[in-house]
């Protein structure tokens, strides 16, 4: 909410899906127009963390605000 600006709102759904885990962020806010603060990591921190655990994260601005879906497989495969 932070980039979302004053009046926004967002949406979290949580999910399982085929052996994933979703989790969809969508809020009303600025979208594109949002202007980082350089005090995060941000949406190349939430891939990288994703990624670790064999998941992925899409984003998405548009005019109606910004989209993160993250996956995260739910069965974590262990080392032999």
């Amino acid at each position: 909410m932070k980039h979302g600006g004053p009046g926004a709102t967002a949406e979290v759904t949580l999910s399982a899906e085929d052996g994933w885990l979703v989790i969809e962020v969508r809020d009303t806010g600025r979208g594109a127009r949002a202007e980082g603060d350089g005090a995060g990591s941000g949406l190349l921190g939430m891939a990288e963390r994703a990624r670790l655990h064999g998941g992925d994260v899409q984003t998405r601005a548009h005019a109606g605000g910004f989209d993160v879906v993250a996956r995260i497989p739910l069965t974590i495969e262990k080392e032999s």
